[in-house]
């Protein structure tokens, strides 16, 4: 089942279908095209992506993986181009090479997978230390034998 999601939201279709959705909302709030830089299309797909591994299993079904990507990716776009507006404001458009490129992507991709094993990892060591039902546990066993001592 879970493949099966995968495949449908990766798919070309619903790819393009809610970038369409995306580029309008961006038209709409900015009166710029996101289609005009190839490279946000490619970004869009990144993002894609990073719902996909963000998005907890039980809550991953098309119509949830669809409405953030598409609630992220508008929210990204417009604050991208309301930025790179600010920026240059004597600019009526903004410029195609102001975007972040794709590699760009590749490594914040990268860097937030780094840092979500890291937490893993981490959370594994202190889960192994101080794990709090075992606290309780050996609280309530002092406790035990201070009233039996009684």
């Amino acid at each position: 089942m879970n493949s099966d999601i995968k495949e449908l939201f990766f798919s070309k279709n619903n790819l393009d279908f809610t970038f369409e959705q995306v580029r309008k909302n961006v038209q709409n709030n900015n009166a710029y095209d996101i289609n005009k830089n190839r490279s946000l299309k490619q970004n869009y797909n990144k993002m894609s992506l990073l719902v996909f591994d963000n998005m907890s299993i039980d809550n991953r079904n098309l119509v949830n993986l669809n409405n953030v990507l598409v609630e992220k990716a508008t929210h990204y776009f417009n604050k991208l181009i309301k930025n790179r507006k600010e920026v240059s404001p004597n600019s009526s458009s903004v410029q195609s090479n102001s975007f972040p490129s794709v590699n760009n992507m590749n490594k914040q991709y990268n860097d937030m997978l780094q840092k979500k094993n890291q937490t893993k990892d981490h959370n594994q060591v202190l889960h192994k230390c101080i794990c709090p039902s075992k606290i309780i546990l050996t609280i309530l066993t002092i406790l035990t034998i201070h009233e039996l001592r009684r």
